[in-house]
């Protein structure tokens, strides 16, 4: 599967002020297919999250076209365009995204419920070993630190298999060898046929990349 932005572009309109339009990404092209990681390093405020939610079908664009395989995903309606990022896509927000009332277990599985999957129980097992978690399975998500949490969100993202990965900044809160486990695991997944793009400040990012880009005031580019 290929993922195009053509010509996509994000505006907001402030209230009040003469300066009453900001443009967090400027019009720009990004095609992501499966088997590669694409790697978006800039500032903070720089457009790189905006871009991935958009991307990731969450934003919708305020100019230009996100095309699956040439099919306009934000001209689908709601519940059709919820079940296409259910059933391919897989985000890992800068946040942790837990649902509190669940285990770290039930947080994981929470894709396969979704979208009517039974979990291969051998891959979740092995992916939340690498990742160091297994031992928290049963804890309760405000039992965790900062660095557990979001390899939990990895781990979530990882287990479902997507076709598509939108990791933002995934190595935030983690020390290097578990930022390294982390980049390693999304190469993988790449590997194994999936799409990554990962968003990052972070140079390490960049040396588990087939494409790297640049992005500077809204403004994407290749180095």
């Amino acid at each position: 599967m290929v993922l195009k932005a053509e010509q996509v572009s994000k505006y907001y309109i402030r209230p009040n002020g003469v300066a009453n339009c900001f443009e967090a990404v400027k019009p720009c092209d990004l095609t992501l297919a499966g088997g590669s990681v694409s790697v978006l390093m800039g500032r903070s405020g720089s457009g790189k999250t905006t871009l991935l939610t958009m991307l990731s079908g969450l934003l919708r664009p305020s100019h230009g076209r996100v095309l699956l395989d040439e099919k306009d995903i934000y001209a689908l309606a709601d519940r059709e365009l919820s079940r296409l990022r259910c059933t391919h896509f897989a985000v890992i927000p800068q946040g942790t995204g837990a649902v509190s009332a669940l285990s770290v277990l039930e947080n994981i599985l929470l894709p396969f419920s979704l979208i009517g999957r039974t979990a291969d129980e051998k891959t979740v097992l092995s992916v939340m070993e690498k990742l160091g978690i297994s031992h928290l399975a049963s804890a309760q998500p405000g039992e965790l630190s900062g660095g557990e949490l979001r390899r939990m969100a990895i781990a979530r993202a990882l287990c479902v298999k997507p076709d598509f990965i939108f990791a933002d900044e995934p190595t935030a809160d983690l020390d290097d060898e578990n930022s390294r486990v982390v980049l390693e695991l999304l190469r993988n997944a790449a590997d194994e046929g999936a799409a990554v793009l990962i968003v990052s400040h972070e140079a390490e990012a960049a040396r588990y990349g087939d494409r790297l880009y640049k992005m500077n005031a809204g403004q994407i580019m290749i180095p």
